[in-house]
């Protein structure tokens, strides 16, 4: 609080060298440490998330180490993504902490913050046409200067993230139509799986879908 007071009273110049200075050497000296040697890449403490007048989860810890995986279940409207927006430091949690490399969101730059950790989700707007390879490239936007451009050996990183996931091959395929074949493929299966219950059903036998 004396921090804040000192950032917004402009005549405050006592205050701002007595507390404002040793914070801002603190803060600077937790940045220079990211990230702490041996910490977990992610960890919740006792978080608590509340949206509106209602609260998605209480008293959530989680602690995640290199080469781990962890998958979140729950209904729609449980307040997943939420959760997950929390984790990557887009929403502040209610109650608790999250932590990267060791220490909070606060004690990271955005930059460094968007080098350590990523967030892919469920649904990504694309309203301007591009290719896959230039929207996997997006992904290094933190890694180059603030006029930087993507340089050979984005591009090979790129193309090595995709070859990892099976898409190689697909780069220059436009991701808007790419992804909508994706829908469609996927709508034409769960109508097929849609009427072959619904057939099995009039039949009174087992249904035999195709997934």
């Amino acid at each position: 609080d004396f921090v804040k007071l000192a950032a917004i009273e402009p005549h405050a110049a006592a205050l701002r060298t007595i507390v404002a200075q040793p914070a801002r050497h603190a803060m600077n000296a937790a940045r220079r440490a990211l990230p702490v040697d041996d910490a977990p890449l992610l960890e919740a403490e006792r978080l608590a998330l509340e949206v509106g007048e209602r609260w998605l989860c209480c008293e959530f810890s989680l602690s995640l180490a290199a080469g781990e995986c962890l998958v979140l279940l729950g209904p729609n409207g449980a307040g997943k993504t939420t959760l997950l927006h929390t984790l990557a430091g887009l929403r502040e949690p209610t109650v608790g902490e999250v932590r990267i490399g060791g220490l909070p969101y606060a004690a990271w730059p955005a930059l460094e913050a968007a080098r350590f950790r990523g967030l892919l989700a469920q649904q990504q707007p694309d309203p301007f046409a591009a290719s896959v390879l230039e929207t996997v490239l997006v992904g290094r936007h933190p890694h180059l200067g603030r006029w930087g451009w993507e340089g050979p050996q984005d591009v090979a990183i790129a193309r090595a993230a995709l070859e990892s996931v099976g898409l190689a091959g697909f780069e220059q395929r436009d991701v808007v139509a790419q992804d909508g074949a994706a829908r469609a493929d996927q709508g034409a299966r769960d109508d097929e799986q849609v009427v072959g219950e619904h057939e099995a059903c009039r039949r009174g036998g087992p249904a035999r879908v195709a997934v």
